[in-house]
């Protein structure tokens, strides 16, 4: 094994040799202009930006080292070749070591190559928060009080519960990775019957991800992938729409799913966890379903904006109801008060609707006047631990609405 560990630092040193060793070579080198172009690799996927580098008092920051530290942090990505040396570093570890590397939080590699995000499986390996219980039995009556108040404007409110990966398809997981505590689902379901009872609209992802995993043929959490699959996100999708109609009474429009190819290759969200390892290899030999989407606006949904708060799961849904233009924008506010922007017809982030990342009750008085429709999206993992930026939205609804 230490022989092994050797030749693994022989080879990744060599990597890194490599673009200098190729720009002494010359240009008609056998090898070299495919050699450099292998070099001029694309970007590492979920890289952050650099730092700006300080216009303002510029020998300020050379002494404070402000100015080396925004100097070191781009060179880096400035280096030729190094997006090669990255991932060819990636893959020796991933086929080695059966271990990511290259991530900012680490990717587990469970049965048969399927990928699970850390941070998901750390929250399915505890014990449930006991505080947590307590906690949703504070947020129910809000919720209820929010939504009661918007049907009165003629408008609805409808919770989300979107699903964790390692919850769904736990049989996936590392072998012996840890034991699960079976309160969590208790919870979530008691939360749910609770909301129902209030009479607030929820749509359970969570239940609905285990049914659809359950039926097949593809499982709806792909592979590669951290969020649910994209079929299922359409899906999810058309009972979005159909709750918010019968909870508002308003002709929204249709989202009809026609046709359904189940061996389109991983793109998006199916392999967005496949590409953040970075590898020259990424693990992308799976089918997954593609479907044919045919939508039509209704009269109201055109005439008024859907409002979203949530994670990246509810990033996703709402991106994919903003490309059917069923209403006259999505605006999406990004765990609530990260940031808020319109979602454009193509998916892609519009301009920040609001000059301070900050969200408050002044955002919403103007929008909750008239019919107004609300989707809030919270993953299931935050209704068993930690922060949530739930409490934080729930009072600024009801201080915008007067409550």
């Amino acid at each position: 094994m230490r022989s092994l560990r050797r030749l693994f630092l022989l080879i990744a040193w060599l990597l890194l040799a490599l673009p200098g060793l190729l720009a002494l070579a010359p240009a008609d080198w056998p090898g070299a202009g495919w050699a450099r172009g292998l070099v001029a690799a694309p970007a590492l996927v979920g890289e952050a930006p650099p730092p700006p580098l300080p216009r303002d008092r510029v020998l300020r920051a050379w002494s404070d080292g402000t100015l080396q530290a925004a100097l070191a942090a781009r060179l880096p990505p400035a280096l030729a070749g190094r997006a090669l040396a990255v991932r060819t570093f990636n893959q020796l570890y991933y086929d080695l070591f059966r271990r990511s590397h290259g991530s900012a939080d680490p990717i587990l590699i469970g049965a048969s190559g399927t990928l699970f995000s850390w941070p998901y499986v750390k929250v399915y390996c505890s014990s449930l928060d006991p505080g947590r219980t307590a906690w949703l039995q504070e947020v129910t009556p809000r919720l209820a009080a929010v939504s009661a108040a918007l049907r009165a404007r003629g408008g609805a409110l409808l919770l989300v519960v979107s699903p964790s990966k390692p919850h769904v398809r736990p049989g996936d997981l590392p072998v012996a990775r840890c034991r699960h505590d079976p309160a969590q689902e208790e919870l979530r379901l008691a939360f749910v019957a609770a909301l129902r009872s209030a009479r607030v609209p929820v749509l359970d992802g969570a239940a609905l991800a285990a049914a659809a995993d359950a039926a097949g043929p593809l499982p709806a959490f792909p592979p590669g992938g951290v969020h649910w699959s994209l079929l299922l996100q359409w899906q999810v999708d058309q009972e979005v729409l159909r709750l918010l109609a019968a909870e508002s009474g308003l002709a929204l429009g249709t989202l009809d799913i026609q046709a359904v190819d189940e061996a389109a290759p991983p793109q998006e969200s199916d392999a967005d966890l496949a590409n953040l390892l970075n590898l020259l290899r990424p693990p992308l030999d799976y089918p997954t379903a593609r479907p044919e989407v045919r939508c039509e606006a209704g009269p109201d949904g055109a005439a008024r904006p859907l409002l979203a708060a949530g994670t990246s799961f509810g990033l996703g849904l709402s991106r994919r109801i903003a490309s059917c233009g069923l209403f006259q924008q999505v605006l999406y506010f990004n765990r609530y008060d990260n940031w808020q922007r319109a979602l454009k017809r193509d998916g892609t982030l519009g301009a920040a609707l609001y000059p301070s990342p900050r969200a408050s009750p002044e955002v919403w008085r103007d929008r909750l006047r008239d019919r107004p429709l609300l989707m809030i999206e919270v993953q299931e993992t935050a209704l068993y631990a930690g922060d949530t930026y739930l409490r934080r939205l729930l009072a600024d609804l009801a201080a915008a609405l007067d409550l």
